[in-house]
């Protein structure tokens, strides 16, 4: 009776061991299940982090591209030249001249018809050239253009130098700011017009702020480094005929050392007889009573 009883003991003994190896197998494979799981994801996020980054590289360097080719913004400029420094005395010439400014001028952005006058004789562009490019500083997809011209009056040629905003995006272009007078070689120091809020300035400080810009304006075109260092240090000479005429539209915001002046300059080309409005800021420091120093032009 025991001998048969052990029998049966042995082979439960047996049944149980093969059981318990059987479990094991489902355990193995669920960790490594797991495992596979866990890097899947590590490897899936791995893979996105590089794809973005190197996304991101390949952008940088298409912007870089883009901003290289200025073929396009020199044609531009140059036309806009032509077009702006081309002036008749008729009125046919002057209305055709009107319609292809339309085609330059942004939106917002006229010329006065005081470009007319005293014009007897044509005044033609014979040739442009582009002296540099620069980013205006603040103002997105704008660019500063220094152009050099060679206009013609009658049996007379001038050169010229004039700094001009253009606004440049997906092959697209726009005048926003009419040209103000530059120096050469040197790049013009120009920004864009930017909003100023005007402050209440007392009537003695705002006439000595006028009377300073009217002298210097009448001096700016024809002085000399020695002169123009009594207005301000970092001065260019300019060095052409021609001759202020006023100064409109100024307005004035005082801080408790500066004054921030935006104004139109009106100024006669002596040589072309034509006569331009340019769009000017100034940032004038205080250096005594109603003495000031120019910090900034543009």
């Amino acid at each position: 009776m025991l001998l048969k009883r052990k029998k049966p003991l042995k082979e439960q003994k047996t049944s149980k061991k093969k059981k318990t190896g059987r479990s094991r197998v489902p355990r193995i494979i669920l960790i490594g299940g797991w495992s596979l799981l866990i890097f899947s994801v590590g490897f899936g996020m791995y893979n996105n982090l590089t794809a973005v980054s190197t996304h991101t590289v390949h952008e940088k360097e298409v912007i870089k591209e883009q901003l290289i080719d200025t073929t396009g913004l020199q044609s531009y400029a140059k036309g806009f030249a032509k077009a702006y420094f081309t002036v008749s005395p008729t009125s046919k010439d002057q209305q055709e001249q009107r319609e292809a400014l339309e085609g330059y001028l942004s939106e917002n952005l006229s010329y006065s018809s005081s470009l007319y006058k005293e014009v007897k004789e044509k005044v033609s562009v014979k040739d442009v050239e582009i002296w540099g490019i620069t980013a205006v500083p603040n103002e997105k997809n704008v660019y500063s253009v220094l152009l050099k011209l060679m206009l013609e009056a009658g049996k007379e040629s001038y050169d010229r130098a004039y700094s001009v905003n253009i606004y440049v995006k997906d092959n697209q272009f726009s005048v926003v700011k009419l040209p103000i007078l530059a120096t050469l070689p040197s790049k013009a120091n120009v920004e864009v017009a930017q909003q100023m809020t005007t402050t209440n300035v007392e009537a003695t400080t705002r006439e000595a702020v006028e009377g300073f810009l009217e002298t210097f304006f009448g001096v700016y075109p024809k002085a000399d480094e020695k002169e123009l260092i009594y207005y301000g240090k970092e001065l260019q000479p300019i060095k052409d005929n021609l001759t202020f005429l006023e100064i409109t539209n100024a307005q004035m915001a005082e801080t408790k050392q500066t004054v921030e002046v935006t104004c139109t300059v009106v100024y006669r080309d002596n040589d072309t007889k034509l006569t331009f409005e340019m769009p000017y800021q100034l940032t004038l420091e205080k250096v005594s009573d109603g003495k000031f120093s120019i910090k900034e032009l543009h």
